[in-house]
């Protein structure tokens, strides 16, 4: 489910695999960088230390070849229930370079956990459903990485 804000958008998806399961998809640099990226991106690297204060810079490239990087900066964790995170882009053409604010709420349903995704301080509607469009591609490969049959 997509919801608009003013400013920002909420996500919530269920997919079947326990809240530490997700967690660590979510923080494992290796796992994250098999799922993360909506349809045409590719990561190349995580680099950082998950530690409140610490930061993540994700190295992607889009089908066409061109650098992005995004930088997440981690003001709570509290494993596994919780991410907060600043997120700001240091590399790609188009990309915003504002800093705005990520909230993931992983919730327990026993053999399922609900994401609830919450980004803020998106500047523009475009902006906005730009990121909801590459959201809803990520966490469509959080799924489909999840539940992969080994």
């Amino acid at each position: 489910m997509f919801e608009p804000l003013d400013g920002g958008l909420r996500i919530v998806r269920v997919v079947h695999a326990s809240c530490a399961d997700v967690f660590d998809a979510w923080v494992n640099p290796q796992r994250l960088r098999s799922w993360w990226g909506p349809p045409g991106i590719t990561v190349l690297a995580v680099r950082g230390q998950l530690r409140v204060g610490g930061e993540y810079r994700i190295g992607m490239e889009t089908a066409d070849g061109d650098p992005v990087e995004l930088v997440w900066t981690f003001r709570d964790i509290s494993r596994p229930n919780r991410l907060v995170y600043d997120w700001r882009w240091t590399a790609g053409a188009g990309e915003p370079r504002e800093q705005s604010s990520v909230t993931i709420t992983f919730r327990d349903l026993g053999d399922r956990t609900e994401i609830e995704l919450t980004h803020t301080g998106i500047v523009g509607d475009a902006v906005r459903d730009s990121h909801a469009a590459g959201w809803i591609g990520c966490l469509d490969g959080l799924d489909g990485m999840i539940n992969q049959v080994v």
